[in-house]
């Protein structure tokens, strides 16, 4: 895997790496916007956790999950490369209202799309046939 780290003058941004589950949720607290690069990931599950800590969201539009998102105005999506990333986080910490906006919808498309009543079946159902 190659990555392209870009010096970035702010120095709010920075970039974590890979953290561990507990690593994450202190991270996220402290986050206001979380960028996922991730050019192979079906779903990478840190959307939902970042949106639940009120952290705006620039996603890889590579994503499988990248143009459902996006569509509903929940993340903003990035090409693969730094200009890219760089240029979404940018606009989003320097126009707080869009920033403010995103968080809004991503948090009412996650309660619509994905509402733990709608899997809870499914998970009870599929534990089952597992247990058989």
């Amino acid at each position: 895997v190659n990555l392209e780290i870009k010096r970035i003058s702010n120095p709010n941004i920075i970039y974590i790496g890979v953290k561990s589950l507990q690593e994450m949720d202190l991270v996220l607290e402290k986050t206001k916007i979380l960028v996922v690069p991730s050019v192979a990931d079906v779903f990478p599950r840190i959307i939902l956790e970042a949106i639940s800590q009120n952290c705006g969201v620039v996603l890889s539009k590579n994503c499988q999950v990248a143009h459902d998102f996006y569509s509903a105005g929940a993340v903003r999506l990035c090409t693969p490369g730094s200009d890219s990333i760089v240029r979404e986080v940018e606009n989003l910490l320097t126009n707080p209202a869009i920033l403010e906006e995103q968080i809004r919808l991503s948090k009412k498309y996650v309660e619509q799309e994905y509402d733990m009543s709608k899997w809870k079946e499914i998970l009870i159902k599929e534990n089952k046939k597992k247990n058989r």
